[in-house]
């Protein structure tokens, strides 16, 4: 076990005492984790486990009551095969859906225009491309990963979303713009080409395109959030990337392992739905939520703003103040996310008044054999109560955020949407209970290789927030981090979030000046 720890670390060894976010580790670290651990006693190990008890000793404590479990038999679930894998039958598979994806779906339903699921991913290539090449490594990764080629639908009997997988995927075109300067016209292009609404119930669920000058060509991939994920978009990186390199010289694609089955992925959840306290849990939640009441953001003045408009402010912190902040962070045995979150939230107290504040936290359900291996959206939104102490004090915001980050990640494994429904919160036409969003992006940006060119990934802000606010952060290669606030124009007023940037980076600031 310690072993497996200090692997992921990279150190030589680790005490059997220290957490691994004491030890500087991440929530993907965590999923790494959970990872080998499968791989290695062949149990599941949930993230919540590693959360509540994340040190050598406390995981040791886990596998050993599993397996004592398993060998007597008293578990509800044994693991079984990594893969398993029922025939397709005609007509394709019928998976259902949970968490997150479960929300996607049902959302399109209700409104099938909004655009704010499409995730945009964009390469700069400089160099010759071999676009038929490309085009059939496209096609290839479809028929490599399902969710690319399923479709998403409100099955009525019974009532529940599900994916419906076909055999053969739909072979969109590649269509090519001609400018003569990409970076001069990238933003209308995606705007026309990519970011625009999906059908995710008749399958399509993502689109590509090339903006192409006489050096440079800028690939542009867009999909469906209910098939898409940060985790899954390096794999496509290198899934794409594989198959590029195998076209481009006459071969077919050739992957060295098959991608597991959204059959596969489910049955895997459910392998590790079986050891979690589910219970303890709800109570968590039902206890947790209690008296929270909608986060109060200033309208603007013109609700009619520009809806095709980039609506996002954005800020930059240097590396030497992350340097210095995480310094302050271990202090108090928070992590960077930790951290982050407070000024967050202390930010939000504030300029709003409000002491109770819920933020919603995507968090990836990866850390297993199959869906760690699977491009798909695997990811559930955990909402922590954020609720201040009387002093604004650093120090008190900091642990009591601490506290309230750590239950709430305790208690991961129920799906938003059964929270919301045990909660039953009043509702108003507003997202229920939380009303914004904190996303940390701790993964490494996507890599794409195709051979005889460079290659650059750029980011570009979302055109529409999925919530009134939310605030991204994106840690950069030289260690500093750029940070964007999107909101929705029609909800929330662009002056208040001006305002609240600013209360962040004074905050985070005084926070360094301070200690």
């Amino acid at each position: 076990m310690a072993t497996i720890f200090a692997s992921v670390m990279h150190l030589a060894d680790v005490p059997r005492d220290v957490s691994l976010f004491e030890l500087g580790g991440s929530s993907l670290d965590a999923a790494r984790v959970c990872t080998r651990l499968n791989g290695r006693f062949g149990v599941p190990v949930p993230m919540s486990q590693i959360i509540e008890n994340p040190t050598v000793a406390g995981v040791t404590l886990h596998i050993r009551r599993i397996l004592s479990e398993t060998q007597s038999g008293s578990a509800e679930h044994l693991p079984g095969p990594a893969y398993p894998r029922d025939p397709i039958s005609e007509g394709g598979d019928t998976v259902a859906l949970d968490g997150t994806q479960a929300s996607f779906c049902v959302a399109h339903a209700f409104d099938p225009s909004d655009t704010a699921p499409v995730c945009v991913s964009l390469w700069e290539l400089d160099g010759p491309v071999d676009f038929d090449a490309l085009k059939e490594a496209l096609h290839d990764v479809a028929e490599r990963h399902e969710a690319l080629r399923a479709s998403y639908v409100m099955q009525r009997m019974p009532a529940r979303p599900v994916a419906l997988v076909t055999r053969g995927s739909r072979r969109p075109a590649l269509p090519i713009t001609e400018v003569d300067d990409v970076h001069e016209r990238l933003e209308e292009w995606v705007g026309r080409r990519l970011d625009r609404p999906l059908d995710i119930t008749q399958g399509e669920v993502w689109r590509y395109a090339v903006l192409r000058s006489s050096q440079i060509s800028i690939l542009g991939i867009a999909i469906h959030h209910v098939a898409f994920d940060g985790w899954s978009q390096g794999m496509l990186a290198h899934d794409l990337s594989e198959a590029y390199a195998a076209r481009s010289t006459g071969r077919p694609a050739c992957f060295p392992t098959a991608a597991p089955s959204l059959l596969a992925v489910a049955q895997e959840k459910q392998r590790y739905q079986a050891h979690v306290s589910l219970g303890r849990q709800k109570e968590y939640w039902m206890g947790a939520l209690a008296g929270i009441v909608d986060l109060e953001l200033p309208a603007p003045n013109n609700p009619g703003d520009d809806a095709t408009a980039v609506h996002t402010i954005g800020f930059h912190i240097s590396a030497d103040d992350m340097v210095a902040f995480d310094r302050v962070a271990r202090v108090e045995g928070a992590t960077r996310f930790i951290a982050l979150l407070a000024v967050y939230g202390k930010a939000l107290r504030e300029l709003t008044g409000q002491s109770d504040i819920a933020v919603g936290v995507p968090v990836a359900r990866r850390g297993g054999t199959a869906v760690d291996a699977s491009l798909t959206c695997l990811i559930n939104t955990v909402c922590i109560p954020l609720r201040q102490p009387e002093s604004l004090d650093w120090n008190h915001v900091l642990n009591a955020t601490r506290r309230a980050t750590t239950e709430a990640m305790a208690a991961q494994d129920i799906n938003f949407l059964d929270v919301v429904r045990l909660v039953n919160p009043t509702r108003n036409g507003r997202n229920p209970i939380f009303q914004t969003m904190f996303a940390f992006h701790d993964n490494p940006p996507p890599r794409l290789s195709f051979t005889g060119c460079t290659s650059r990934y750029l980011r570009i802000p979302p055109r529409r927030a999925m919530f009134e606010l939310v605030l991204e952060m994106f840690p950069l290669h030289d260690g500093s981090i750029q940070a964007e606030f999107g909101y929705q124009p029609e909800k929330v007023s662009a002056a208040f979030v001006g305002q609240l940037a600013a209360a962040y980076c004074r905050i985070f600031h005084n926070v360094l000046s301070d200690h």
